[in-house]
């Protein structure tokens, strides 16, 4: 097994916490660990290390004097402060996992300083401060007592998988109130055969079609059962409804046509009656007679 190499550029304490496990694994004694640690440096650290802790040499020193000067030169120089604003900062981006997003959450509280449970409740705080999802952060908010950031991990999951059940039905045409049953889904997508009139298959399908093989009662042919849409019958009961329909429809259009025509003629023959009487009494009254005989 190969041991731990702290690489340029990377972090010494996660360097360290790497060799401790292997030498925890590998049973390594307290006198061999300097030996180890030197071995896991490269040439250029090494130099780096030896002229830290001259005049000394690096095999003289105990195994703690080392890491810590290995801590103090290629460790960042950290302020609390700062850490935590940088942690409060934190916020979980778009189509960012959970489980992602509460490893960065505790990376970033791992040099605030906190402890104990107040360690605790600033880890589940800045996790519904940063979720970015608002069902999630009403949920966790509305949980009563203590919350541990496992528990959170878990409501924030749920409630994903439960938006993305409710998608995927609201685009197959469900509702969001009849949820994500198999029985919902499978009454939406369930396709019927336009050969036997039953659902589960498509005319298509003809392996899986009983009116394949079978003669129609209606038109004598063969593939379909009757009343089906391959029925010849069928379309021609089809067509000549459409047309009756048609046909009544004109009927009754001449038929108030007629009936406007009548009563259009019934106000001209009125309007001819009156003209002619109007002229009868007007003839009249020339002949003399001081009073007319009609009057209108």
């Amino acid at each position: 097994m190969p041991i731990p190499v702290f690489e340029e550029g990377s972090d010494v304490e996660a360097f360290l916490e790497r060799l401790d496990c292997f030498m925890s694994m590998t049973g390594t004694k307290d006198e061999k660990q300097v030996s180890l640690l030197l071995c896991g440096l490269s040439s250029a650290q090494y130099q780096t290390l030896r002229d830290l802790v001259a005049p000394h040499v690096p095999k003289d020193l105990s195994f703690e004097e080392l890491t810590s000067k290995l801590k103090a030169h290629y460790g960042p120089k950290r302020n609390i402060r700062m850490e935590r604003a940088k942690f409060r900062a934190i916020t979980r981006e778009d189509n960012e996992t959970i489980m992602k997003f509460e490893a960065r959450v505790r990376h970033g509280v791992r040099y605030c300083g906190y402890t104990g449970s107040t360690l605790n409740d600033c880890l589940v705080e800045q996790f519904i401060q940063g979720i970015n999802n608002r069902a999630i952060a009403k949920k966790l908010l509305e949980k009563e007592g203590t919350l541990s950031l496992n528990e959170a991990v878990e409501i924030a999951n749920t409630v994903l998988l439960i938006e993305a059940g409710c998608k995927n039905a609201t685009a197959n045409g469900v509702s969001p109130s009849e949820g994500t049953s198999k029985e919902t889904l499978a009454r939406v997508t369930t396709a019927k055969c336009f050969r036997c009139n039953r659902e589960g298959h498509k005319a298509s399908e003809k392996d899986k079609c009983r009116a394949v093989n079978q003669t129609c009662n209606s038109c004598g042919h063969r593939g379909h059962f009757s009343g089906s849409k391959f029925c010849k019958q069928t379309k021609q009961f089809q067509g000549n409804h459409k047309q009756f329909r048609q046909s009544k429809g004109r009927k009754l259009s001449s038929t108030k046509g007629n009936q406007n025509q009548i009563e259009e003629g019934t106000e001209d023959e009125d309007e001819t009656s009156s003209h002619s009487v109007t002229f009868l009494c007007a003839i009249s009254n020339t002949g003399g007679d001081e009073s007319p005989k009609c009057a209108r």
